[in-house]
C-alpha cells in the first residue's frame, strides 16, 4: 500500500479525502497478453475503502513493467495521483509472566504452597509512512 497525497474523492454524492492507494493484478499470464488488468482501492486515514475500481495496462506501460513500484507509479499517473510514501506496520508484542503464592499451610512437617501464575500479553500496532 501506498501513501498518496491527499485527494478528494466524489462518489455517489459522498466526498471524502483519499490518502492511501492499494493495488493488485488480477490477470496477467506472464506469457504473451500484452496487458495486465489490476483492481485498485482508495481508502481514507482510518485505512476504510472509500473508491475501487480497476485498469488496464497494456503497450509500452506493459512492456515496461518491471516491478511493483513500476504498477504504482504508472497507476498514480492514470488516477491523476502522487504518491509520497509506502505505508508499513510494525507490530511487537511483550508478555509477562507473574508466579505468586496465594496460600501457604503448614502441618507437622509438611508445608502445601497452592501458587497463582498469570500471563499478560501486550501487542503495540504502529503505522508510519516512508518518503
Amino acid at each position: 500500500m501506498k501513501v498518496i497525497q491527499p485527494k478528494e474523492i466524489w462518489d455517489n454524492g459522498v466526498t471524502s479525502t483519499a490518502v492511501f492507494i492499494r493495488m493488485w493484478s488480477f490477470y496477467d499470464n506472464l506469457v504473451n497478453t500484452g496487458f495486465a488488468d489490476f483492481r485498485y482501492d482508495l481508502l481514507d486515514s482510518t485505512q476504510t475503502v472509500i473508491y475501487s475500481n480497476q485498469l488496464k495496462m497494456s503497450g509500452s506501460d506493459y512492456l515496461n513493467w518491471t516491478d511493483n513500484d513500476y504498477a504504482y507509479e504508472w497507476a498514480a499517473t492514470q488516477l491523476g495521483l502522487t504518491i509520497v510514501g509506502d505505508l508499513t506496520t510494525t507490530t511487537s508484542t511483550t508478555t509477562s509472566t507473574t508466579t505468586e503464592p496465594i496460600t501457604t499451610s503448614t502441618t507437622s512437617s509438611t508445608t502445601t504452597m497452592e501458587v497463582f501464575t498469570s500471563t499478560t500479553t501486550s501487542t503495540t500496532t504502529s503505522t508510519t509512512t516512508q518518503p
